[in-house]
């Protein structure tokens, strides 16, 4: 995170409440990356005091931990099927930000609520339902140990004391902010074109899809859910993929139209 970064994101954050006619407040903390941004319409930053970040920023009170708990027990289940393969795992950039996706959406709210319970956001929850979240957020979960088992059995020397809670905060001292200095800047702008087309990632390439691939990949999904038991949640994906694939499709005979008037 950058302070540039964080400056294009809460203006964006703003036009989008201006639209919908809300006004908000964003609680922050008060690192170099999270400067006060002038000209705001809807949104108010509101900075945590000095050393009081741990105490008070609900999201560090088990948001984010559970965030990277979902994250790396989706990375081990991958690194265990290229085991499985007798092949070596490097996933890419893109492949990092769906595990990613997927383990924000795994995150619950009772688990947000509860984080922002106890900072001090009394009306949100009762002492009784953080007892019960805290019963069901448990971070370690009894295939945790089965993971790292798999893992130990294909030649890895993993300590016994390590828990998925333990695997997850490993990174925690790692620093992910810093402020742009006159030194950074300078080297910047003097970087030359191939070295900074060489220090970002390629993907690598796809072969294309078209709108008809795609409607024939949801048949077979269809087609998969209507021949296996247990699968009656599919049916709403499968519709969801469907109305995207169909938005796609109008998007494309609408500039169809437009060029046609040229």
């Amino acid at each position: 995170m950058t302070s540039s970064i964080f400056e294009v994101w809460i203006r964006k954050v703003d036009k989008m409440y201006q639209r919908k006619k809300r006004k908000i407040v964003i609680i922050t903390d008060n690192c170099p990356s999270h400067p006060n941004i002038a000209g705001l319409k809807t949104v108010k930053l509101l900075f945590l005091p000095p050393k009081t970040v741990a105490k008070l920023q609900p999201m560090d009170q088990g948001v984010i931990r559970n965030l990277k708990t979902h994250y790396r027990r989706q990375l081990i289940s991958q690194v265990i099927k290229a085991i499985n393969k007798k092949q070596k795992y490097n996933p890419t950039l893109l492949e990092v930000m769906f595990m990613m996706k997927k383990a924000w959406k795994m995150v619950t709210e009772a688990t947000i609520a509860n984080c922002f319970y106890r900072t001090g956001f009394k009306l949100i929850m009762t002492a009784q339902d953080v007892e019960k979240e805290e019963e069901q957020g448990e971070v370690n979960q009894p295939d945790d140990e089965t993971l790292f088992a798999q893992l130990r059995e294909a030649g890895m020397e993993i300590p016994a004391e390590i828990t998925m809670e333990t695997y997850a905060e490993m990174d925690d001292a790692i620093r992910c902010t810093w402020e742009l200095t006159d030194d950074i800047i300078l080297d910047a702008v003097h970087s030359s074109p191939e070295e900074v087309e060489k220090s970002d990632e390629c993907l690598p390439a796809r072969p294309p899809v078209s709108l008809a691939d795609a409607s024939k990949a949801l048949e077979m999904l269809c087609d998969f859910a209507l021949q296996h038991e247990n699968t009656e949640n599919m049916f709403d994906c499968i519709e969801d993929m469907a109305d995207c694939v169909a938005h796609v499709q109008n998007q494309h005979a609408k500039q169809k139209k437009i060029m046609e008037c040229f």
